[in-house]
């Protein structure tokens, strides 16, 4: 088998039958182990958030969720949980609507 392309990262679901339906041939592995899961999660979250930077399309920020949304099912955390816990930030350090640049902090 030829390789094209030398890809390790983790992809979604579906991308080993779209890569079949275009007539190449996918070599990939379930990962089982939760610590490898969680860092590659990481590094995907990493790279969807460059991706986003680099474009600034409504297709990356999905990404972005959809990478948050595993790291959330994995720990076991609902989004009630997570709205409390950023409702709460919000309540001590605000948020970002005001748009305040800090330049420096003079003791």
């Amino acid at each position: 088998m030829k390789r094209d392309m030398e890809t390790m990262k983790l992809v979604r679901d579906k991308i080993p039958q779209i890569i079949a339906k275009s007539g190449k041939v996918a070599e990939y592995e379930v990962i089982t182990d939760e610590k490898e899961f969680e860092n590659l999660l990481h590094q995907k979250l990493l790279e969807e958030a460059q991706e986003y930077v680099a474009s600034g399309s409504a297709e990356e920020i999905c990404d972005i969720l959809e990478v948050l949304y595993a790291i959330m099912d994995m720990k076991k955390w609902d989004m009630e949980y997570i709205e409390d816990k950023r409702r709460d930030k919000v309540r001590r350090n605000g948020a970002f609507t005001e748009r305040i640049l800090l330049k420096a902090v003079h003791e």
